[in-house]
């Protein structure tokens, strides 16, 4: 937790953190960093991304 108070926290990503049972020992230190599936990609390869607009969800402190 970064110091957020509880009703910063988006309802969203409260439900989404409930229900992935993610465990950052084995899935990544973010409940939206992966694992995913791509067809036809094998252990090794990397996926490159571009994001093409970012918005904040919230006002930053």
């Amino acid at each position: 937790m970064d110091g957020r108070a509880a009703n910063d926290v988006l309802s969203d990503g409260i439900a989404m953190a409930r229900e992935c049972h993610h465990n950052p020992d084995t899935d990544g230190p973010h409940v939206v960093t992966g694992p995913i599936a791509v067809p036809e990609a094998h252990p090794g390869d990397l996926l490159a991304i571009t994001p093409t607009t970012l918005a904040p969800r919230f006002p930053t402190v």
